[in-house]
């Protein structure tokens, strides 16, 4: 597999204040450009809108995330995840009534961007996707509400939501809602305008002395790290912008295992990538822990929910289409890629904001496995009772 096809991860909008507000710089309000308003519990954000035409049936659709590896957008309409790669669109999602919904991200057909470095037209051979002005997007815990702007005062942002027929105000302190049971305006809300956070960069120093060898993969991986390190931070850490980091990435000739990482270094076994020179998935697994750094201090036995993170990072967003083995002996307590499919089914069944809740309280060390029981409203071990039903 080619480093530069990549595969990727849902990029995750939404700041989780009670937890997140413990373990990272809080975000400095501003009133201009107001882009992004934030509440305890969401946010609604100002985005650009696409098109998507193929055939004679055009669908709406509204861009949640932009990186250097992808564009990604959402299908309020049929709750489409949708990624458009250089080469490639993957489809996630679906609510069922067009088609079988897919709980993993999955090749849905090839295209090209048709003016790269711009990306805002996408072609394939049924039809195309092109930006077509803007819009507000407000994520849910499945699906999203899409908001069109109506005025933009000194006192307030107004939006309306047209299929459900809700107008919104956003003012300096308060969301105030009208439509449905409310026929004024009233506050649901206290929020606050924020900046967009930039994203996040790291700098990996590969150190080859041991190997030299192998230094034209130690570079291909330094480049793989850093544009995805962006990627997976606002993927755990929504709207954060950490100050720039260093790290070592050290080639060692003896190792126990194919790579770790700790204290701003990640070891490389040089015999793992002699007998696995594909293995570009564990760069993110150990990529995924340079975004955790977690101190558990108060937090016992979550070294499965540290690894299984790690792995749903690496199977479920950057090499969805690579097989999944699974293995019936093994619990999620074993971690890694079992943990990694019981999230992603959790995920996608009960709560897609899951893994970022999840790392919330990990970095705040406030996890105990009821958190699962204050998310979905199940006890995790009956939730894998479930998981093993399926």
């Amino acid at each position: 597999m080619s480093p530069f096809v990549l595969k990727s991860l849902s990029v995750a909008f939404v700041c989780i204040f009670a937890v997140l507000l413990k373990a990272a710089p809080a975000i400095p309000a501003t009133d201009s450009p107001r882009l992004r308003w934030e509440y305890p519990t969401g946010f609604v954000m100002k985005v650009p809108r696409w098109e998507e035409k193929t055939g004679d049936t055009v669908y709406s659709l509204v861009e949640t995330a932009r990186n250097p590896v992808f564009v990604e957008l959402f299908d309020p309409e049929r709750s489409y995840t949708i990624r458009l790669y250089d080469g490639k669109m993957l489809i996630r999602g679906g609510n069922g009534t067009t088609g079988n919904k897919l709980i993993k991200f999955t090749k849905q057909t090839e295209g090209k961007w048709e003016n790269d470095p711009a990306r805002t037209k996408w072609a394939y051979s049924d039809g195309w996707f092109k930006t077509d002005g803007e819009a507000w997007y407000e994520p849910q815990t499945h699906g999203a509400n899409v908001f069109f702007e109506r005025a933009h005062t000194a006192d307030f942002v107004e939006l309306h939501d047209p299929r459900r027929d809700y107008t919104i105000r956003l003012s300096t302190a308060a969301m105030q809602i009208r439509g449905g049971k409310f026929n004024d305006f009233t506050k649901i809300h206290e929020g606050r305008w924020t900046a967009v956070a930039r994203l996040a960069q790291i700098n990996f120093a590969p150190d080859v002395s041991e190997a030299p060898r192998t230094r034209e993969w130690a570079f291909t991986a330094k480049e793989l790290a850093e544009r995805w390190y962006p990627i997976v931070t606002e993927r755990l850490q929504a709207n954060t912008s950490p100050a720039p980091r260093n790290y070592k990435l050290i080639f060692k000739n003896v190792m126990n295992n194919p790579a770790t990482t700790g204290g701003r270094v990640m070891n490389i076994n040089v015999p793992w990538i002699d007998k696995h020179p594909d293995d570009w998935g564990m760069i993110i697994h150990e990529l995924t822990h340079a975004v955790q750094e977690y101190k558990l201090r108060k937090t016992r036995n979550a070294t499965w929910l540290s690894e299984g993170i790690a792995d749903y990072i690496r199977y479920f967003e950057f090499e969805p289409e690579k097989p999944l083995a699974r293995f019936r002996d093994k619990t999620y307590r074993d971690g890694y890629r079992t943990a990694a499919a019981f999230l992603n089914w959790i995920a996608q069944t009960y709560d897609e904001r899951l893994i970022e809740k999840l790392h919330a309280h990990l970095l705040a060390d406030t996890y105990t496995d009821e958190v699962f029981q204050e998310i979905t409203g199940r006890p995790i071990e009956e939730l894998w009772t479930e998981y093993q039903k399926q």
